[in-house]
């Protein structure tokens, strides 16, 4: 197994999407035997492709998927995923939402708005941290982590795309992809704007 190079991060993700996507397309479990169907029945046949047909039809947009089947169907994509978790989920993400839009179309589409945003939950990891174990070197990784719950708050809803309207000439700019904080444009996109 080669290990990808810390310094070159597209090196990480390079085939990230085709073995997921194939994950999703074509992975069963070992023990894993389909219902039987109606021969007419346009159900798939594989364990991961019904489990997406099964969110879709539960009106979901969070796929949870078992680390020991990523394991099972390919060990160096399991391994990337919980080693170079931050730089890996987008590609998850937008892979599980290629695969709606070529299966699941009519569901992909908010009524009269975008496209919803799909996410990819993974449980079931290999090993499970005490809370107060949880070091620097856990930042970017996937980790599992037990702990006791003294206080709670509300859930604060995240932001991921923003939509900006330019003060000086009202262009607006769309899906303006957020990282861990309020992100503005830098430069309003109309050229005859010289908003920066």
């Amino acid at each position: 197994m080669t290990v990808p190079s810390q310094s070159n991060p597209s090196s990480i993700i390079d085939g990230v999407a085709e073995q997921f996507m194939q994950f999703l397309t074509t992975f069963s479990p070992a023990e894993y035997q389909p219902p039987e169907t109606d021969p007419n029945d346009d159900a798939p046949n594989s364990y991961m492709a019904r489990k997406v047909q099964e969110m879709a039809t539960e009106n979901e947009t969070v796929l949870y998927i078992d680390y020991k089947h990523i394991a099972e169907f390919n060990y160096d994509l399991a391994d990337r995923v919980v080693q170079h978790y931050e730089r890996v989920e987008p590609v998850l993400r937008d892979t599980l939402k290629a695969y709606m839009r070529q299966h699941h179309e009519q569901y992909i589409r908010e009524a009269h708005g975008p496209e919803k945003e799909f996410f990819v939950g993974i449980h079931d990891l290999q090993s499970i941290d005490r809370l107060r174990d949880l070091r620097t070197e856990h930042i970017g990784k996937l980790s599992a982590f037990s702990g006791t719950v003294t206080r709670t708050s509300d859930v604060r809803p995240e932001l991921f795309l923003g939509t900006f309207r330019c003060q000086q000439c009202g262009t607006e700019v769309r899906n303006v992809e957020q990282f861990y904080k309020f992100t503005e444009p830098i430069v309003c996109p109309n050229q005859a704007c010289n908003n920066k």
